[in-house]
């Protein structure tokens, strides 16, 4: 499953048939515009046909969209996965806060929680399929590059 998702701006859909509470394929009407290059999040009966919410209904999937099925499926993000009906409504473009603990996740692997890199925590050996050795600079232009530590590169000032 991503950790890092993209979300879609699209309207919602329906199940094109029931599912059970441990089915990772869910069947949807449409996927039209859904996002296809990562996972992505869709809450199923939040609401019913109706527009009225059905709170005791509601589940949020992790999917990645494949022709008209959301697959491999992670089931009960925020509550237990429960069955639903055909017809079901699902939304995409739901924030929830499944989608913000995946982002820290994903960037916790890299970052102290004060945000700030964490001591080696972009190997040199994974820069440039591991053909580069020294330190990353940051140049005048704003670009990453692999340099030899020089008195240029450091501000002592600062130390």
């Amino acid at each position: 499953m991503d950790k890092l998702r993209k979300t879609s701006n699209i309207p919602p859909t329906t199940l094109s048939a029931s599912i059970s509470d441990t089915d990772t394929t869910i069947p949807l009407s449409s996927t039209v515009g859904a996002e296809t290059s990562t996972c992505i999040d869709i809450v199923i009966d939040r609401i019913d046909a109706a527009g009225e919410k059905t709170p005791d209904k509601m589940e949020v999937v992790t999917v990645l969209i494949s022709g008209n099925n959301g697959t491999n499926a992670v089931r009960g993000r925020t509550a237990p996965a429960m069955p639903h009906e055909q017809g079901a409504v699902v939304e995409y473009n739901i924030s929830t806060s499944v989608l913000h603990n995946d982002l820290i996740d994903g960037m916790s692997s890299i970052l102290t929680l004060e945000g700030k890199p964490k001591e080696k925590s972009i190997p040199l050996d994974s820069i440039n399929g591991g053909t580069k050795s020294g330190v990353l600079v940051v140049g005048e232009d704003g670009k990453t590059t692999v340099d030899k530590v020089k008195s240029e590169n450091i501000d002592f000032t600062s130390l």
